[in-house]
């Protein structure tokens, strides 16, 4: 890219490469207003560029209790035209052959903490379980991140809620307590 390109992008308010893969061709070939060479880099880097669905939910909603496991399902799902997508990334400037690298990440933003993370192989999808313990009781508001070491602009962000109880009383330690009494 160079500056006439980004402004002639930024005049049709094209900011992301999803816009660009998303406009007619007329309208790109405007923007662009490359060489054949050229054009055919940036048409392998667009159908390289991964397109994930993601859909989310939290196992047991309704029954989350402060120090008890919590289970998030996650679903991905990657778009595919035509197979060009799975290999090695596009990245000509690198060093050494770079695979993709995914990441989902459950974290308290409005706490800085990481709740969970988990290295994925994704190809062309995957259902990945996120545990953690849960926080103290009340309602509390997290994140559900999506990421990618490889490609800039495709990571994901999804915000949920859980609703959390008081923490259960741990039966073991009750029943032990009780023996302990019995043998006074």
């Amino acid at each position: 890219m160079n500056s006439d390109r980004l402004k002639r992008a930024g005049e049709k308010n094209i900011e992301h490469v999803i816009d660009l893969i998303d406009l007619p061709d007329e309208e790109r070939d405007h923007i662009l207003q490359m060489s054949d060479a050229e054009m055919q880099d940036v048409i392998r880097y667009c159908n390289r560029y991964p397109s994930v669905d993601v859909t989310h939910m939290v196992d047991d909603s309704d029954d989350i209790h402060a120090g008890s496991p919590v289970t998030v399902t996650v679903k991905l799902e990657r778009e595919e035209d035509d197979g060009s997508q799975l290999g090695p990334v596009v990245a000509p400037h690198f060093p050494v052959r770079k695979s993709e690298n995914w990441w989902l990440i459950v974290g308290k933003p409005d706490s800085n903490n990481l709740l969970a993370i988990k290295r994925v192989n994704l190809q062309n999808e995957a259902k990945v379980q996120l545990e953690f313990d849960a926080p103290a009781e009340g309602v509390h508001t997290l994140k559900l991140y999506l990421m990618c070491d490889a490609y800039q602009g495709c990571d994901q962000d999804f915000e949920f809620e859980v609703k959390v109880g008081e923490a259960l009383e741990d039966d073991e330690s009750e029943s032990e307590g009780e023996d302990e009494e019995d043998d006074e």
